[in-house]
């Protein structure tokens, strides 16, 4: 019984101090100075083509938005896109010999295009394909991490989803 007591409260004490001293970058930060942190990552993100959306709504063409319990996201890695996204809509042309992937795939980025749409508000746009369709995707994304990704098929549905974007602290 106290051979086991002991490393139960030395584990204890050492995550005590672990979290205590584990307040991280924001930790000490007012509101107005963790809004300006977050907005600069959100720019510097951008400006290297390196971020994850973790997306937690979806809104499909046809259909009532959607909560998403499991974890999406839309990752942008340079010229590569990793799409983890799930999808409800029509497809127009599919073929039943090949598997059917949806948004869940990784593929070559085509035409990026990323500019500020007004003050706090940066709108990116890609192309990207799949044996399946060429699709367009439409990112807003705001200063607060906030986004609205936008994801157009030329043979499926359009379909939103809102998210968030990952922030290191």
């Amino acid at each position: 019984m106290k051979l086991t007591a002991l490393p139960l409260s030395a584990l204890a004490s050492i995550l005590l101090v672990a979290c205590g001293t584990h307040a991280g970058v924001t930790g000490s930060m007012t509101k107005a100075e963790r809004q300006i942190y977050v907005a600069n990552q959100v720019y510097d993100n951008l400006n290297n083509r390196r971020f994850t959306i973790e997306v937690d709504a979806m809104k499909p063409l046809r259909g009532g938005m959607r909560m998403l319990n499991d974890r999406y996201e839309l990752t942008v890695k340079a010229d590569t896109v990793m799409s983890y996204l799930p999808y409800f809509g029509q497809v127009y042309k599919a073929n039943p010999y090949m598997q059917q992937v949806g948004l869940n795939f990784t593929g070559t980025i085509y035409d990026y295009a990323a500019a500020m749409v007004k003050q706090g508000q940066y709108r990116i746009s890609f192309r990207t394909r799949t044996e399946e369709d060429t699709y367009v995707y439409s990112i807003d994304l705001f200063d607060n991490g906030k986004s609205d990704i936008s994801v157009f098929g030329e043979f499926h549905d359009a379909i939103t989803f809102t998210g968030q974007m990952v922030i290191d602290y």
